[in-house]
């Protein structure tokens, strides 16, 4: 299904508002574009800063002729105008049908979110959105405008409680982790749990097109559905999301350049064929293999090349940390106790630097802070434990200049870390927490690794990947073998991503019972095979306009290690060409 986007954007504060504005500008075979406006948040570590840039650049590549701004705060106004200098950014602060006919052509005719609510399932041969919330939420105005493109409809299902959400991770856990008995009393549990939240029909449907979930992050896409599924996280920037994948399919964004990362921990491999199948199709393949497939190629690779498609073949889980407690000031110089566990990861940086440097990333578990458990919400509201955590941040980025010195009382093995998982490779593993990925040309990340939906899916499709297709528990070697190769031959024979992943493993999910890869993204993101006329030069082009790009930010260790990298990559790339 090809649909056009169109001429208009709207950047969105209030849910309501962008309902009645968009409602007058839905048009069928036309995705109406809309993104979320950056929220104030974790203002003092960068978090707001690095939004309102996805959000200009994501708007900047839009061929918009008009940008729409709902009840956008004046400090986010102010920062997204500095971004788009170029751009006219028209603000409004509430529906008055008389000014925006003066901005704008409306439809005539109003299609409204309520209206495309779908009644029968089992009569439903078009795609649906099913949204946790209701269609005053932004997901759910974001939702009625892909239904309204494509022809389709929209479900509204309770919001899932964090309760559920540890209801549904606790059993995902069992089924990878268990005994099999507890492994398949924790499947059946989770299934029964998922098909209860649906309505009924739904699941049974043969007629359906396609069911994209628009969640908090359970896996729906487990059900044993008859059509292609996709998952979208209802993070604060959804929109952006939802627009990868539309603009992956754009010349613009597309980097014929295929990684293959396989450190040869699990035997057999898909490798041979995917490097055959990729490049048969006109990719030039980077390839990170046994030896050369470290946790630095691995992040590197990952966050900073231009790419098409980044695969990887190894083992995901969560790994062992340490439990850490000590003591820190808060802002008001009085002592807390806290209590975490901590997984460190790391490798030797690129850099051009003489000395020898180590890059290393510290991920944190919070356990209790003053006593109070983590998992007791109601207590840590009554401590402030958020802003006692972040004096604790402040305090550890700050240590060198304070007065008072910590107090480190101990540090023990902690076991397994919660929601740690990482990708094994050579030496040491990588655990993915990536900011970026593909230099921000929107990759399709395939990661053939056991479990490798549960907690990674979110990391990479915050971080910029059009899709991200991880494994729903542990999976057979051969199973990986078997669906990463025909998804390998099916996305290259000009099917849509959404249909190559659902044809690879649809006779697996009859026989299984459940979906064994679940996909995050855009049904219909769809990459035609490369030129071989324009490939060399392109990736050449990407590479080098990348390099340019890191020079343009603030000189940083991290940014000079990265253009190192890349002027590496950038002569291989080079020297492979003169050789053939």
């Amino acid at each position: 299904m090809t649909i056009k986007l169109a001429k208009i954007a709207i950047i969105a504060g209030d849910a309501e508002l962008a309902e009645h504005v968009c409602s007058r500008l839905r048009t069928p075979g036309v995705y109406l574009p809309l993104v979320e406006a950056p929220m104030m948040r974790l203002v003092e570590y960068g978090v707001f800063e690095q939004d309102c840039v996805r959000v200009a650049n994501t708007i900047r590549n839009l061929d918009v002729r008009t940008i729409l701004c709902l009840k956008v705060p004046q400090e986010v106004m102010e920062n997204l105008h500095r971004r788009m200098p170029n751009l006219e950014l028209i603000t409004i602060g509430a529906y008055d049908e008389t000014q925006l006919q003066k901005l704008i052509r409306l439809q005539p005719v109003a299609i409204k979110s309520k209206n495309l609510i779908l009644e029968s399932p089992m009569r439903c041969i078009e795609d649906v959105f099913v949204v946790e919330g209701n269609e005053f939420d932004l997901a759910g105005v974001i939702a009625a405008n892909l239904a309204v493109a494509h022809g389709g409809r929209t479900v509204f299902i309770d919001t899932a409680s964090d309760d559920d959400d540890d209801f549904v991770q606790e059993h995902a856990r069992s089924w990878s982790n268990d005994s099999f008995e507890e492994k398949q009393r924790a499947k059946g549990a989770l299934i029964d749990f998922l098909q209860s939240r649906l309505p009924a029909g739904l699941l049974a449907s043969r007629t359906i097109k396609s069911v994209s979930f628009i969640t908090r992050g359970l896996p729906y896409g487990i059900l044993p559905f008859h059509c292609p599924t996709t998952h979208f996280f209802s993070f604060p920037l959804l929109g952006l999301n939802v627009l990868a994948g539309m603009l992956k399919s754009q010349e613009l964004f597309r980097c014929p350049i295929t990684v293959l990362i396989d450190p040869s921990l699990v035997g057999q491999s898909e490798f041979a064929t995917l490097h055959e199948t990729f490049g048969k199709a006109g990719y030039f393949l980077r390839s990170a293999l046994g030896q050369n497939a470290t946790a630095k190629d691995a992040s590197f690779l990952t966050s900073y090349l231009p790419s098409d498609f980044v695969f990887y073949s190894t083992h995901c889980g969560e790994v062992k940390g340490q439990r850490v407690v000590e003591q820190f000031p808060d802002r008001k110089g009085n002592l807390h106790t806290l209590c975490y566990d901590r997984v460190l990861s790391g490798f030797h940086s690129p850099t051009e630097s003489t000395t020898d440097l180590f890059e290393i990333t510290t991920m944190r578990s919070w356990i209790s802070i003053d006593g109070v458990a983590w998992s007791d919400d109601g207590k840590k509201k009554e401590i402030g434990a958020g802003e006692l955590i972040k004096d604790y941040l402040d305090y550890c980025r700050n240590i060198r200049r304070g007065r008072i010195k910590p107090d480190l009382i101990s540090v023990t093995d902690s076991g397994t870390v919660r929601d740690s998982d990482s990708l094994a490779m050579c030496s040491l593993s990588y655990q993915p927490l990536p900011h970026v990925v593909g230099s921000g040309h929107f990759p399709v990340v395939f990661n053939n690794a056991c479990s490798s939906w549960r907690a990674l899916a979110i990391r990479f499709s915050c971080a910029g990947a059009s899709v991200y297709v991880g494994t729903s528990t542990d999976i057979l070697n051969s199973v990986g073998i078997l669906v990463a190769s025909r998804f390998a031959k099916e996305s290259t024979s000009g099917r849509t991503i959404g249909s190559a992943l659902h044809r690879s493993q649809k006779k697996l999910t009859a026989e299984f019972g459940f979906t064994p890869y679940l996909m995050n993204g855009y049904l219909y993101t769809k990459l035609g095979n490369p030129s071989l006329e324009q490939r060399d030069l392109r990736v050449q082009n990407r590479l080098a306009d990348t390099i340019r790009a890191l020079s343009r930010l603030p000189d940083s260790h991290g940014t000079s290690a990265a253009k190192k990298y890349l002027k590496d990559e950038l002569r291989r790339f080079l020297n492979v060409r003169i050789r053939i």
